[in-house]
């Protein structure tokens, strides 16, 4: 997590958790203000810590204040190149959560998972059920978190599979994002 959105929709710098830069081509830190690479140094694991980890997104840090009221930096996201981040609008939202609730919410209701987001505004979520007669309670479940997340502004496809199909390395990716 880069950044906390705030009521205002502004995403927010979490400087006790983390050092953002923004850098250019080269590696060299950009002014506030200046469309750049973002790059993290990760301050929470003291015993391997991540140091200028380019995340493969670009954006812009503020230093301007926030109708919010926050002091922290804003960071606004310019290109999204990082494949697990589900964005709709002026909402992005990391595909890690997701996962972690359904393996929190669902994990006696299903075996896999595998969340494609196909189109700007379309998510198919697929799953495999330990029972068929689950299925009502798993699609509601996925429906109305994506539906919190986004606004309603997502429309989400379930689809129940016997088995979630591996890809040409022999892997069954979590999250496929469609070229859009």
């Amino acid at each position: 997590v880069m950044s906390l959105q705030c009521e205002k929709g502004k995403s927010h710098v979490m400087p006790w958790m983390h050092f953002l830069e923004i850098v250019n081509d080269e590696g060299e830190v950009v002014p506030d203000g200046v469309t750049g690479n973002i790059v993290a140094t990760l301050m929470m694991n003291e015993v391997m810590p991540l140091i200028r980890y380019a995340v493969g997104d670009r954006g812009v840090l503020r230093e301007d204040p926030c109708r919010c009221g926050r002091a922290t930096r804003v960071l606004e996201f310019q290109t999204r190149k990082s494949p697990s981040f589900i964005t709709c609008g002026t909402i992005s939202h990391n595909v890690a959560f997701a996962m972690d609730y359904f393996s929190r919410q669902l994990h006696s209701e299903t075996k896999q998972f595998q969340i494609e987001h196909r189109e700007p505004k379309i998510l198919i979520v697929r799953y495999v059920p330990t029972q068929r007669s689950f299925e009502a309670k798993i699609e509601r479940k996925i429906a109305d978190y994506f539906q919190s997340v986004f606004n309603n502004d997502l429309k989400v496809i379930c689809e129940s599979k016997s088995y979630i199909l591996y890809n040409e390395r022999g892997k069954t990716p979590y999250f496929i994002k469609g070229e859009f």
